[in-house]
């Protein structure tokens, strides 16, 4: 959050919600109950550190190394992802 707060220049908080919160929003917004369900048990498995681990999908999918975060975080700056 402090990388993309910093690129973009606009203040980033963060709220920590449970997965039943979690969930619920994702039905408010429309989502259907088996795939808010889904996407809430694959965050959940991420805080975990249950999917933690490292593959070369990146490198193989794309053929190329895959970029850094901050790398990323810099060029969606430059290309405005964050203006309002």
């Amino acid at each position: 959050m402090e990388l993309i707060s910093r690129a973009s220049g606009q203040p980033i908080t963060y709220k920590q919600i449970s997965p039943a919160e979690y969930t619920a929003t994702l039905l408010d917004q429309g989502w259907s109950q088996d795939d808010a369900h889904h996407l809430t048990e694959m965050f959940v498995m991420m805080e975990r550190g249950v999917i933690a681990g490292t593959a070369d999908g990146v490198a193989t999918v794309l053929g190329r190394a895959p970029r850094s975060f901050e790398d990323y975080v810099v060029r969606a700056a430059a290309a405005g992802a964050w203006r309002r």
